[in-house]
């Protein structure tokens, strides 16, 4: 999204993946693009040959002005090329992962032609600099993007499945985006009276929590509906959408759902809802794993919250920041800022 619509500013860009995984639609040409790894090899030698050297090749060949990297490892690898003007990324902190990525993020720090580390939050920001502050000046917030025409196309296409009401979760089933604790909380609450709960997405805590949900006798209250190819139309007709995770790089399932003018409940957890909702304006953010305010938002929920007709106006409202235009008009600045 963000190299078409630098291309449609006026900038030639080219694009440089790891691996051939073409997960996103999309109308490049391919002469565009370049795949780094074709083989199907495992071996140490291949790796370092096909990226490290591989990256250092096409980058002499293209001869950019900028290089922008968007994640951890590609902006390490990024370094390789010697462009001297790079722009990396940070998608997460990685002085708070294990010790490789520590290493790459130090190396990314420090290198002397990365002239901004990017980092989707707020939050982040503010870790990244009391963990490097001597860099302080090179660490800039640029947040994700949405393109809300394609998510309200989608919501539309479909008609959602369900006739009573709900509030509605999504996200991978893991330990980061805490399940368990929605679904403790759910059952606490009296929303379960009012509101069934509708759990989007699938992962490797699916069976454990599918056994919760019968433990707690709330299988015809919860819904887990695996992964679905177009959640949207069932996000829409949400009456809240709500975010537990424990830990986010910046949470666009939030994005999502304010888009389609569903208010948001979530974690203020590290990093990134804080940067999306205000309580009592599109939603509520609640302390990070903290099941007892958890409960008490879903009691106000199902007491037919009074504020619910303002929060659905101003979720809408509250992306205007996030929506693809304004966020291409950082990039622009950072590159045009860099060029002077």
């Amino acid at each position: 999204n963000t190299g078409e619509e630098l291309k449609r500013n006026g900038y030639d860009v080219h694009y440089i993946i790891q691996k051939p995984i073409f997960e996103i639609p999309n109308s490049i040409p391919e002469d565009r693009i370049t795949v780094l790894r074709t083989a199907e090899r495992t071996d140490k030698y291949y790796k370092f040959t096909s990226l490290f050297i591989g990256v250092f090749r096409k980058a002499r060949e293209i001869n950019p002005d900028f290089i922008i990297a968007f994640s951890r490892f590609s902006s390490f690898l990024a370094c390789f090329t010697f462009n001297r003007n790079i722009i990396a990324r940070f998608d997460m902190n990685p002085f708070e992962l294990q010790r490789r990525q520590r290493l790459w993020g130090h190396w990314v720090v420090h290198f002397p032609f990365v002239r901004k580390v990017v980092v989707p939050s707020t939050g982040m920001l503010n870790a990244l600099v009391n963990a490097k502050p001597a860099f302080k000046r090179k660490f800039k917030v640029i947040p994700n993007s949405i393109d809300d025409s394609v998510i309200l196309r989608q919501a539309n296409a479909e008609v959602a499945p369900y006739n009573f009401e709900y509030v509605v979760a999504m996200g991978r089933l893991s330990n980061q985006k805490n399940f368990r604790m929605l679904i403790t909380a759910y059952a606490l609450s009296r929303l379960r009276e009012t509101h069934k709960l509708v759990i989007i997405g699938d992962g490797l805590l699916r069976s454990e929590l599918e056994d919760l949900v019968v433990k707690l006798d709330l299988k015809d209250r919860i819904i887990l509906t695996g992964q679905m190819k177009n959640p949207f139309p069932v996000v829409a007709k949400a009456k809240y959408l709500i975010n537990t995770s424990a830990r986010e790089s910046f949470c666009n399932v939030i994005l999502e759902g304010l888009a389609l003018s569903v208010p948001v409940i979530a974690t203020d957890c590290p990093y990134g809802p804080a940067d999306m909702i205000q309580s009592n304006y599109n939603g509520m953010l609640i302390e990070n794993k903290n099941k007892e305010q958890l409960v008490e938002v879903l009691n106000r929920i199902s007491d037919n919250d009074p504020s619910f007709g303002a929060f659905k106006t101003n979720a809408r409202i509250s992306i205007e920041e996030f929506r693809l235009e304004r966020v291409i008009e950082k990039w622009i600045e950072l590159i045009e800022m860099i060029k002077r």
